[in-house]
């Protein structure tokens, strides 16, 4: 395979589990927050080659909006 092949391939299973990140995780802006969130994560996967990191950053963004909530 190409590497443009490879990297559309990639932009595209990043794009889809954002969406889907974002679907199970709220609507309006906690869903565009979702998204951005999940783009990140995906991201981050890709850049560290490991999914633990970005279990760790959504662990502590839920701890975060947590203790923001009244």
């Amino acid at each position: 395979m190409s590497a443009s092949l490879v990297g559309s391939e990639m932009c595209i299973r990043d794009r889809m589990q954002a969406v889907l990140f974002a679907a199970a995780h709220g609507t309006g802006a906690a869903g565009l927050y979702s998204l951005g969130f999940g783009l990140g994560l995906g991201w981050l996967r890709r850049r560290t080659g490991s999914i633990w990191p970005g279990v760790l950053l959504h662990g502590l963004n839920n701890c975060i909006v947590f203790c923001l909530q009244k």
